[in-house]
C-alpha cells in the first residue's frame, strides 16, 4: 500500500521549527524542576529495591 505525507512547504517547516524549540524549552524547564525536586527531597540509597515488600 502506498503511503502519503503532507508537504509542509516553507512556512510549515518554519512553524515546525518554532514548535520544536518551544517543546524543547518546556521539556528542559520540566527537567530542571524534576532535578531540583530530586536533589531537595531524595537522597541516594545503597540498597537495591527489587519490588518485593520487606
Amino acid at each position: 500500500m502506498q503511503t502519503y505525507r503532507l508537504k509542509p512547504g516553507k512556512l510549515g517547516r518554519k512553524l515546525q521549527g518554532i514548535y520544536r524549540g518551544m517543546e524543547r524549552a518546556v521539556v528542559g524547564r520540566y527537567q530542571k524542576i524534576e532535578d531540583a525536586f530530586v536533589s531537595r527531597f531524595l537522597e541516594p540509597s545503597d540498597e537495591t529495591h527489587n519490588g518485593k515488600e520487606d
